[in-house]
């Protein structure tokens, strides 16, 4: 027999289960796939609506298409289906939205609960992915800056190999310039780099 993770006292456990959803971090939304193919929200958690900044309470009987229309122009809706109907989970890193009421980049997972529904879990990916895109624009500038620049710009590490020199290296050397990789790690550093 499988212990409950969570302990219950009797007549407890849907009550403490419902809390524990409701309470999650993440959102979930909950939908049923009808005999004739549509997908009828059912239920969210507070995490959905504290994730979205709008209650859920009003999609409850609509469509899928109707709650969130932007998403009739996505694979998602047919994805969710496939999920109610094979039991096959289904997962997606990034997924842009936007209406009149929310916009935003959700993590999703999707997977089936019970013959004919869908759960799906989703969390806010925005603030990570204008992180990434800062590092990205960064580096760039970085590398921008780094190709340009008329001075001479090496890296060698304490053995005195040459991990990167930068481009304005070939018109004084002659040597063509190396980047960083573990396939440069042998080349040892060249001769004009103690010459003076």
């Amino acid at each position: 027999m499988v212990q409950p993770v969570i302990p219950a006292a009797p007549g407890e456990g849907d009550d403490r289960y419902r809390r524990i959803v409701d309470s999650a971090p993440m959102g979930l939304h909950l939908y049923r796939l009808e005999p004739d193919g549509r997908l009828v929200f059912v239920a969210a958690n507070g995490g959905a609506d504290r994730l979205l900044g709008v209650s859920h309470s009003a999609f409850v009987g609509k469509t899928l298409e109707e709650a969130f229309p932007p998403l009739t122009r996505t694979e998602i809706p047919e994805r969710y289906r496939e999920v109610a109907r094979s039991g096959i989970p289904w997962r997606n890193e990034v997924i842009e939205y936007q209406d009149d009421r929310l916009a935003g980049a959700f993590e999703v997972h999707a997977f089936a609960v019970d013959p004919g529904e869908v759960a799906v879990m989703f969390t806010d990916v925005g603030p990570r992915k204008r992180a990434e895109e800062a590092l990205r624009r960064s580096e760039l500038r970085y590398r921008h800056l780094v190709e340009n620049q008329h001075d001479l710009l090496v890296e060698a590490d304490v053995d005195g190999r040459l991990r990167f020199a930068s481009p304005s290296s070939t018109p004084r050397t002659g040597a063509p310039p190396c980047r960083r990789s573990r396939s440069s790690s042998s080349r040892r550093t060249p001769a004009w780099w103690s010459s003076g």
